[in-house]
């Protein structure tokens, strides 16, 4: 469930040891945390840079209470979308 919730975050490239990508990415990390309206959505950011950078799974970083309710979350926005129905027409 970690691949679902915590996905790669910013762009990567073959080439990405270059200065300019890294300081890109660092831009767009800070600016999507500023960004980011609750703690959970900010701690699922950090989840998934670590996670994208090698340095932490989701699991080791996470308190274990906030991981299970990310996941449930991101299922249940998947649930919704593929249990969502179309209206009914009523016919006479």
């Amino acid at each position: 469930m970690d691949i679902l919730t915590f996905g790669p975050l910013l762009s990567s490239n073959s080439d990405s040891s270059s200065d300019r990508l890294i300081a890109d990415n660092y831009r767009q990390l800070v600016r999507m945390l500023r960004n980011a309206v609750s703690l959970e959505d900010k701690l699922r950011l950090l989840a998934m840079w670590l996670r994208q950078e090698g340095i932490l799974q989701p699991r080791e970083f996470l308190p274990k209470k906030i991981r299970r309710t990310l996941i449930k979350s991101s299922l249940g926005a998947f649930h919704k979308s593929k249990k969502k129905k179309h209206p009914r027409f009523r016919t006479r």
